[in-house]
C-alpha cells in the first residue's frame, strides 16, 4: 500500500469521525469538536491503529467510537490490499476555530515516511494557499523520512529537513522557504519511535 493510500484511507476514517455521522461503524452519538472544545487543549487526537484517544478529555461514547474505528480502519486497509502490519502511526488530531472546523493526519509507513496533511470543514477538504503565481493549491503535506535506524538507541535517525517541518512551530519557520506555515505544526508529541523493520 502507498503511503498516499494510507493517508487517504487515515482521511476517510477521520473525516467520519469529524462528521459525526459514524455510517463506517454504525455509531453516531459522537462529537468530536465539541469534545475538544471542551478540552483543556482545545483539541482532540485520536489513534485510530490502537482505537484510543491520546489528548484532549473524550467523552464517554467518543471513547466508544474511537475503539470501534481500530476494526473499520483495519478493515479499509485491508480492502485497499494493504494491512495495519504495514503501518506505524495513523492519527488525527480534531480542533476548530472561528471560522471552520480542523483535522490533521498523521501517518508513518513502515519504510520510515512520515507526513502530516491539513483538512478543514465538514466534509474535511485539503487546506489550500496561494501559489506565487496566485493559484488556489492544496497545502504541500509536511513529510520526514527515516534514513537510518540505530539498533543501541532503538531510535530512527531523520532527515533534517523533513524533521524540521514537522518539529518547529509557525513561528519558527517564518524565515523558511518551502515549508507550509500551517496549523500541521500544532502537532505535538514526540517524532521519534521504534521503527518495525523488515
Amino acid at each position: 500500500m502507498k503511503h498516499a493510500e494510507l493517508r487517504s484511507i487515515v482521511h476517510n476514517v477521520a473525516d467520519s469521525l469529524g462528521s459525526g455521522i459514524g455510517l463506517m461503524i454504525g455509531h453516531y452519538e459522537m462529537d468530536v469538536y465539541g469534545d475538544a472544545e471542551r478540552s483543556h487543549e482545545r483539541a482532540i487526537t485520536v489513534d485510530f491503529l490502537h482505537g484510543v484517544v491520546i489528548e484532549g478529555e473524550p467523552s464517554t461514547s467518543l471513547v466508544e467510537s474511537v475503539a470501534l474505528y481500530k476494526t473499520a480502519f483495519a478493515d479499509l486497509c485491508s480492502k485497499a490490499g494493504g494491512s495495519i502490519a504495514n503501518v506505524v502511526e495513523a492519527k488525527a488530531r480534531f480542533w476548530s476555530d472561528a471560522l471552520n472546523c480542523h483535522f490533521t493526519v498523521t501517518i508513518t509507513d513502515r519504510d520510515g515516511h512520515r507526513s502530516a496533511t491539513d483538512y478543514a470543514g465538514i466534509p474535511g477538504q485539503r487546506v489550500k494557499i496561494l501559489d506565487p503565481l496566485g493559484r488556489l493549491r492544496p497545502r504541500p503535506s509536511a513529510q520526514a523520512r527515516c534514513k537510518t535506524f540505530d539498533f543501541a538507541s532503538g531510535w530512527p535517525e531523520w532527515e533534517e529537513s523533513g524533521m524540521a517541518a514537522l518539529e518547529a512551530t509557525p513561528q519558527e519557520t517564518d524565515h523558511l522557504t518551502g515549508i507550509p506555515d500551517a496549523s500541521i505544526f500544532c502537532i505535538t508529541g514526540a517524532l521519534g519511535f521504534p521503527l518495525f523493520m523488515r
